[in-house]
């Protein structure tokens, strides 16, 4: 028969929750705190077995004494194998070994003895100052070091008090050492644990700026390459006369002024920038005949700041598409170089235009519409003036001279 129950949806798995991870010196920092606390608590055992024989002729009943040593000796012993296994004093095993010291200092003064001796201080009180230490290296927080430290200090009063009858004037100077043992242990090992830190942040760093070395090199060996071999093949197919059809002619060549950007700074900017600009009007001119060298490594290699703003970058894109334009009319040559750089007192953005063609005389010939109004007022809307150097024969230089402000640091 078949039964229509389904099974109830079981619960998805509980997020868990980001445990930070230490680094390799961090690791090496914790390591050695853990097998100091071991190797301290080690000595407390060797500390008992040596207190033992000794204080064995004032006590009538040594197998109580015994036992409870055999109790304190097996109980340390798999605590420190515990932590030495997890590389790291554990702090809830810490707060349960707190608790057992405690209870194991105050069972010790019931002991008997024949001669009235404080049997105990010769036992575990020194036992515990030497366990104290644990409390420094597990706790991270100075007010649970400094509670741990308490709860053995009122262990040793109760002790002193309830069972010796002794004045607080006499043990109290005695049980400021649980304080002062974790509290010194504390500032050492998290002295400790911040040079690891600090040591693996600073290898973490190396490492960093080691990656990014290696892909800088790894990008500049791409560049060269396609420099050499992609680029160099497409503007000279863009000039092969062979190449016959003028809209391959202009992809061509549109392709070469992208691939010869990306060469040179990584990629063009952004549309609004003044780098996305001039690469747009760049690849504008080309698409209509024109061969451009677009020169910008001094732009990209220099401080931030230069980019004047999307207004200034409009402008000037305007600008220099009129002084192209003017090269493919008047000059009588196809081709041209456009140059961005700081000027060399570094207040200046000088955006030049040169070509080798027929120029003429600034002074003889009249400025025509398009200098006076799409070059010489668009930029002169942004703060900034144009230079035009030429002669008869000579070329044309069209400089725009915008004034930039560089970005605070």
């Amino acid at each position: 028969m078949r039964s229509d129950r389904r099974p109830a949806p079981t619960a998805g798995p509980t997020p868990s929750v980001p445990v930070p991870t230490l680094g390799a010196n961090g690791l090496r920092a914790e390591t050695v705190l853990t097998r100091a606390a071991v190797l301290f608590r080690l000595g407390a055992l060797a500390q008992l077995a040596l207190a033992l024989p000794a204080v064995a002729g004032q006590l009538p009943d040594l197998g109580v004494a015994l036992v409870l040593a055999l109790v304190v000796t097996g109980e340390s012993l798999a605590l420190s194998t515990y932590w030495w296994r997890k590389r790291r004093v554990d702090r809830r095993t810490l707060t349960a070994d707190v608790l057992f010291c405690s209870v194991a200092l105050y069972a010790e003064a019931w002991l008997p003895t024949s001669s009235g001796l404080h049997t105990w201080a010769f036992f575990m009180y020194p036992f515990t100052l030497l366990a104290a230490i644990a409390i420094g290296i597990g706790y991270r927080r100075l007010g649970q070091v400094l509670a741990a430290a308490a709860v053995l200090m009122v262990a040793y009063w109760s002790a002193r008090l309830t069972v010796q009858g002794e004045s607080f004037g006499n043990f109290i100077p005695d049980s400021l050492s649980y304080g002062i043992n974790a509290v010194v242990t504390f500032l050492v090992s998290s002295g400790v644990r911040r040079s690891g830190a600090v040591a693996d942040a600073a290898e973490e760093q190396a490492m960093a700026r080691a990656a990014e070395a290696a892909a800088q090199r790894q990008a500049a060996e791409y560049a060269r390459v396609l420099h050499d071999r992609a680029l160099q093949t497409l503007e000279m197919l863009s000039r092969d006369a062979t190449l016959t059809d003028p809209e391959l002619r202009a992809h061509v060549r549109d392709e070469a002024v992208w691939l010869r950007a990306l060469v040179e700074g990584g990629r063009p900017g952004p549309t609004d920038s003044l780098l996305g600009v001039l690469h747009e009007v760049v690849r504008e001119q080309t698409r209509r005949g024109l061969r451009i060298d677009l020169n910008v490594v001094a732009l990209r290699a220099g401080p931030p700041g230069a980019d004047p703003g999307p207004g200034a970058a409009a402008a000037i894109g305007g600008a220099v598409r009129e002084a192209l334009t003017n090269v493919a009319k008047h000059a009588g040559v196809r081709s041209a170089v456009v140059r961005a750089a700081r000027d060399p007192g570094g207040r200046h953005l000088v955006v030049s235009v040169v070509d080798n063609g027929d120029g003429f005389d600034p002074g003889a010939v009249e400025e025509g519409l398009g200098l006076r109004c799409s070059i010489r007022e668009r930029i002169a809307a942004v703060g900034g003036h144009v230079c035009v150097t030429s002669q008869p024969g000579a070329g044309t230089d069209v400089e725009l001279w915008i004034p930039i402000r560089d970005e605070p640091a």
